[in-house]
């Protein structure tokens, strides 16, 4: 446990980016009507994260609420995004794909982990959003990985973050030993 390394989690309003951090963080999870529904305008998490060798990493997660555009210094800061989107909704997988347009604009030439969270898997898909598309776009935008999210299924977040974290500290790990 070295370095902090610092996880942006960004989508668009409503796609579940505050359910899922809690859930899989403190095990929190609460069902809630829509109206009952308060937006994230901005939060942070402290976290110890097992990577898949076993080790303990800390990690900060920068919950940023349903931002249409990303700023410089998230990109700047951030080690790996995590953009989450709604299933259900293909306006939300629309939201996401800006976001990316706005770290490639900002990342110059670093090397972020981007991870794609495709949540609320328990809620019907959208018609209109095809998994194949996603599959294509995730391709050629060269996203790390897609990861099927729910909050009724703590694992999966789980798996979401455990391989974040891992492919960040062993990226991390090579280019010490380059150096």
């Amino acid at each position: 446990m070295g370095k902090i390394t610092k996880l942006v989690v960004c989508g668009p309003t409503g796609s579940g980016k505050t359910s899922l951090i809690e859930h899989c963080i403190y095990g929190n999870y609460f069902e809630r009507q829509p109206e009952d529904f308060i937006s994230t305008y901005e939060d942070t998490y402290n976290a110890v994260v097992e990577t898949d060798r076993g080790f303990k990493e800390k990690v900060r997660i920068y919950d940023l609420g349903g931002m249409t555009k990303l700023e410089k210094h998230f990109v700047n800061c951030a080690d790996a995004f995590i953009l989450v989107y709604d299933i259900s909704d293909s306006k939300s997988f629309s939201s996401v794909q800006s976001l990316k347009q706005d770290i490639d604009r900002y990342r110059e030439k670093r090397d972020l982990c981007i991870v794609l969270s495709c949540h609320k898997v328990d809620k019907p898909k959208d018609a209109t959003l095809d998994s194949t598309e996603v599959s294509r776009w995730s391709q050629s935008e060269k996203v790390a990985n897609i990861f099927e999210t729910t909050v009724y299924d703590r694992q999966s977040l789980m798996n979401l973050f455990t391989w974040t974290v891992s492919r960040i500290t062993q990226s991390q790990k090579q280019q010490l030993n380059i150096n």
